[in-house]
C-alpha cells in the first residue's frame, strides 16, 4: 500500500505564503500583518487610479458623508469625538480643512464675478482715476492747511495715503493681475488665522486647563471648515439679486453656530458661551483685517 508523503504544516504555510511587495514580509493572506498593503496587486487602469483617488477621501464606507453631515447639522460634535480619541470614524481635522478649502479656493476664481468685481474695463478704470485725483487733491488741501496752521501730517498719514495711492493705481492700471495675486493670497491669509483663533479660545479659556492649545486648534479646523462650506453655498447660488442678504445670512448662521459649538465643546453656560463666542470673534476680525491690510500692502509694494 502506498503511503502518502507527509506535508508539514509549516511548509505548506510558506508555500502558500505571498511576499509583500512593499515591505517583502512574508503575509500569508491578502494584506500584509506588518504594512497593511495588499498583497495582490494588478496594474491599475487610468479609472482606477481616479477610484484610489477617490477612495482616499471618501473611503467608500461614507466616512467623508458622515463626516460631513457631523460638521454640518451638529456644530462641536467632530472636536467631542477628537478629544474623546473616536477619530476613526471621521476624517482628520486637517485633511478636511484642507480638502474643503481647496474646493473652495478652486471654484472661487469661477465665480469671482459674485465677490471682486475690479475687471470692468474703462469705465471703472476712469472711475477710479477721478477718485485717485479728487484724493490727492484733498490731501494737497490738508498739507497746505497744516502748513498754514505750523505743522506737518505724520508720516503714518502719508505712508497710509501712499498704500492706498498704490492700490488704486493697481486696481485701475492691473486689474487682473492684482486679483490673481489677491487670490493666491487669501488661503495663505485664512490658514494663518487658524492659529489665531486658537490662541483668541485659549486666552478667553485660560481658566479651562483640561483644553490644551492643539485642542483650540482642532476646534478653529472645524469651525473655519464650515464657514468655507457656507461661503460655497452662498459662492454658488444662483440668485444674483438677493446675493448682500445672503451673505448677511450666512453671517448670522456662522456666528449662532460658533456660539453653539463653544457650548457644547468646552461644556460653558449659554452666558459665557455667548460672551466668547462674540468676544472672541470680534477680536478674529479686527485681527483678520489688519492681516489682510498687511497682506494688502505687501501686494502693492511688490507689484511695481
Amino acid at each position: 500500500m502506498n503511503q502518502q508523503p507527509v506535508i508539514d504544516s509549516g511548509e505548506q504555510a510558506a508555500s502558500n505564503a505571498n511576499t509583500c511587495p512593499n515591505c517583502g514580509f512574508a503575509a500569508s493572506g491578502n494584506y500584509c500583518a506588518n504594512c497593511g498593503q495588499q498583497t495582490k496587486l494588478h496594474k491599475d487602469t487610468f479609472w482606477g487610479l481616479i477610484s484610489h483617488f477617490t477612495a482616499h477621501y471618501f473611503h467608500y464606507d461614507s466616512k467623508f458623508w458622515q463626516t460631513l453631515k457631523a460638521l454640518v447639522f451638529s456644530p462641536g460634535k467632530l472636536t467631542i469625538a477628537y478629544q474623546e480619541k473616536k477619530r476613526q470614524r471621521y476624517i482628520p481635522p486637517i485633511s478636511l480643512y484642507i480638502f474643503i478649502s481647496i474646493v473652495f479656493f478652486l471654484l472661487l476664481p469661477i465665480f469671482q464675478r459674485q465677490f471682486i468685481q475690479v475687471n470692468s474695463a474703462p469705465k471703472a478704470a476712469k472711475t477710479t482715476q477721478v477718485d485717485l485725483s479728487k484724493k490727492l487733491s484733498i490731501e494737497k488741501r490738508a498739507e497746505a492747511e497744516a502748513a498754514k496752521e505750523g505743522r506737518q501730517v505724520g508720516t503714518g498719514t502719508k505712508y497710509a495715503a501712499r498704500v492706498s495711492d498704490g492700490l488704486l493705481t493697481d486696481l485701475s492700471d492691473h486689474p487682473m493681475e492684482f486679483k490673481q495675486r489677491l487670490l493666491h493670497a487669501i488661503p495663505k491669509v485664512f490658514f494663518f488665522m487658524i492659529p489665531m483663533l486658537a490662541a483668541l479660545l485659549k486666552l478667553f479659556l485660560i481658566r479651562q486647563k483640561r483644553f490644551y492649545f492643539v485642542d483650540h486648534a482642532v476646534f478653529a479646523l472645524h469651525v473655519h471648515s464650515f464657514v468655507f462650506i457656507l461661503c460655497l453655498i452662498g459662492l454658488i447660488n444662483p440668485f444674483q439679486h438677493i446675493q448682500y442678504q445672503i451673505s448677511d445670512i450666512i453671517l448670522i448662521v456662522c456666528l449662532l453656530y460658533y456660539i453653539l459649538a463653544i457650548h457644547r465643546v468646552y461644556k460653558s453656560g449659554w452666558i459665557k458661551s455667548v460672551l466668547v463666542g462674540l468676544g472672541s470673534a470680534a477680536l478674529y476680525f479686527i485681527t483678520l483685517l489688519l492681516v489682510v491690510l498687511i497682506v494688502l500692502w505687501i501686494l502693492v509694494e511688490t507689484g511695481h
